[in-house]
């Protein structure tokens, strides 16, 4: 061999190292750094810290404890174990997602009655069970993709016992999912499908949002007073607030630096 060749095969060598460590590299990890601060590597890096703990929560219920930081890998495996499953109406790499637990496991089956028997459906479901007992009936309703949490979380009053936990755990799920390349669409428990909601139609029709959600008010009496309304488009109508009931993430830098910062403020302000 010449000198050339045996300089490319040396380079050759030096390199795969390297793409073996890429391949290991996406692995969600809990680090303590040499400052003392804890991080959740890819998810929560070192300019969040302050959201990552050794053990347990705060009052917030916005915080990502060592265990749970290690769970987002078997929650990522599953999520993409859905978006991997053959589908007629859920677009690639898109993924339906919800938790529920024992006290309101009847209310998502009635929510769903009506497009549980959609096999393109349920394929792409991924539900995240915060008791023992949900899961056991995840499991027993042949859903495809039941997911336990680390510990129970019971029902929850308004703000009260459990609540904060509960409604910042959506928002930790996505940003797991969002950092595996999927897109989602997160629906509480109380949301009632009449059928599979076009995920690429909604995209389609605004094609420079990264993030859909349902707005918290809508002036309906109005809006039904002109013919032939577009809901989402009457400028005159009143259409305010955030409401996470049902959101479409789309997994950009814009999408998921938002939800860290989300969880950011919800640790500052201490309320869900």
């Amino acid at each position: 061999a010449t000198s050339d060749e045996k300089e490319e095969e040396e380079e050759e060598e030096e390199v795969r190292p390297s793409v073996v460590f890429a391949s290991t590299s996406d692995k969600i990890v809990f680090r303590t750094l040499e400052n003392g601060k804890h991080v959740c590597l890819p998810l929560i890096p070192e300019e969040f810290s302050e959201l990552v703990v050794e053990e347990g929560n705060d009052a917030s219920g916005a915080l990502t404890s060592r265990a749970e930081c290690e769970w987002f890998n078997t929650l990522t495996k599953v999520g993409l174990e859905a978006a991997k499953m053959p589908s007629t109406c859920v677009p690639n790499n898109h993924i339906f997602a919800t938790f529920t637990n024992d006290h309101d496991w009847e209310m998502l089956e009635f929510g769903l009655q009506y497009v549980k028997s959609e096999k393109c459906f349920i394929d792409r479901l991924l539900v995240l069970c915060l008791d023992d007992e949900s899961f056991i009936k995840c499991k027993a309703a042949k859903f495809e993709h039941c997911v336990e949490y680390i510990k129970p979380l019971g029902a929850a009053d308004f703000m009260k016992d459990d609540y904060r936990q509960i409604v910042w755990l959506k928002p930790k799920m996505a940003l797991a999912l969002l950092n595996a390349k999927l897109s989602l669409f997160t629906l509480d428990s109380d949301i009632l499908f009449f059928q599979v909601p076009d995920l690429a139609k909604i995209v389609e029709l605004s094609p420079d949002v990264e993030l859909f959600y349902q707005w918290e008010r809508v002036n309906y009496t109005q809006l039904y007073t002109i013919p032939n309304y577009n809901e989402d488009y009457e400028g005159d109508i009143l259409h305010d607030g955030y409401n996470s009931g049902q959101v479409l993430w789309l997994p950009t830098e814009n999408v998921i630096k938002g939800t860290l910062f989300a969880l950011l403020n919800g640790k500052i302000g201490g309320a869900g």
